[in-house]
Order: structure tokens, then C-alpha cells, then sequence
């Protein structure tokens, strides 16, 4: 059995990855969705790596180098580093090994998301416009996205990940927390996350 490389470097398409995470990473932080360092994304690495972003960083400065490799088995770091990952990498590991096709996983604390959570609506539409920006074929169709009570657990929700989420739905919401969406490109799924916070805005 191959065992995977103790020290590990992104590929050049990782890379280019990484960059356009940073980039949208940005954008969330200007927008007030990474509030002091919260906020967390991570791409899927090779073989059964991710590179996830660490803990205790601003995420409107976030470089490549600073995004640690982990294993999408368990969350864990591949080899001891001075800076400590996420404590929410567990779940984004979880995505990766439920959702084979997804390549990303952002993690934002939109504010009017949250809000309209908090106020006890679920994040339940139709006849919206905007829906659409999740593949639903018209504005007719309905999109309900799932959501889950927050934990400091994060082992438990991604060991629980295949029941409390949806798999035709790449969003999961945590209730006064924040939301998790995930695919293909790092411009997709900010898309889509844009586009529920525009919905509940």
C-alpha cells in the first residue's frame, strides 16, 4: 500500500487553485463574512489529502504557503507544523469523502444568512429569481438548503455529514454559525453562496 508523501507540496493546478481561494477569500472578508479570522476554505490535494487553510488568520491576507496539507480520512495535519489547522477541518474532510466530485469547500459567516436562520425562517424558496444560480432549472423550482445546529464537535458532524446533508445540494448551513458549500471551482460555490445571501438579504 502507497503511503502518502510526509511533506507534500501543492501542484502547479493546486496552485492556481489556492490562488483563486485566496482570492474569493478576500472578497468574502471585505464583505464582513470573515469577521475577526473566522472563516475557512480548502481545496482537495492529491491522493487523500486537502489543503486546508490554518486557524488564527485573517483571511483577506492568506497566502498559499500558509494552507496545510491534511488527510480527508480524519481532518488531521499529515506532519506536525508551527501553525494549527482549523479546528472545522474535520467536516471539510467529511465533504471530500462523501462528495467525490468536490474540489472545494468554502466556509463563510455571511450575516444575513445567519440572520435569517436566527429569526427562525428555513432557508426554504421558490418563485425566486435567484435560485437559478444553483442549476435549478427556472425560478419555478424550489430550493431548500439543509440545516444543522451548530457544535464545537466537529469529528461528530462530519462523521454525521451523510445525514444531515443534502447530496443534490452542495450548501449545509450551521444555525448561528455560518454556511459550508462546496463543488468544482472556488468561483461556483462563492457564487452560490453569494446568491443565498442575496436571498435572505
Amino acid at each position: 500500500m502507497k503511503r502518502e508523501n510526509p511533506f507534500p507540496k501543492p501542484t502547479p493546478f493546486q496552485k492556481s487553485q489556492l490562488r483563486e481561494v485566496i482570492a474569493v477569500a478576500r472578497v468574502g472578508a471585505g464583505r464582513g463574512w470573515c469577521q475577526g479570522t473566522s472563516g475557512n476554505f480548502s481545496i482537495r490535494g492529491t491522493g487523500q489529502l486537502m489543503w486546508q487553510s490554518p486557524s488564527g488568520v485573517l483571511k483577506d491576507r492568506l497566502e498559499i504557503g500558509q494552507f496545510i496539507p491534511a488527510s480527508i480520512i480524519d481532518g488531521k495535519p499529515v506532519h506536525p507544523s508551527g501553525a494549527k489547522i482549523s479546528d472545522e477541518a474535520p467536516l471539510h474532510a467529511a465533504i471530500y469523502r462523501h462528495m467525490p466530485k468536490c474540489q472545494i469547500v468554502l466556509h463563510f459567516h455571511s450575516p444575513n444568512t445567519i440572520s435569517w436562520i436566527t429569526q427562525g425562517r428555513k432557508l426554504d424558496f421558490t418563485d425566486k429569481e435567484m435560485i437559478k444560480a444553483f442549476g435549478l432549472a427556472s425560478h419555478q423550482s424550489r430550493l431548500v438548503v439543509p440545516t444543522h445546529e451548530n457544535s464545537q464537535d466537529m469529528e461528530l458532524l462530519g462523521d454525521r455529514f451523510p445525514e444531515i446533508a443534502d447530496f443534490d445540494v452542495p450548501l449545509l448551513m450551521l444555525q448561528g454559525h455560518g454556511i459550508y458549500g462546496w463543488g468544482e471551482t472556488p468561483q461556483k460555490v462563492f457564487s452560490m453562496i453569494e446568491a443565498l445571501e442575496f436571498l435572505c438579504r
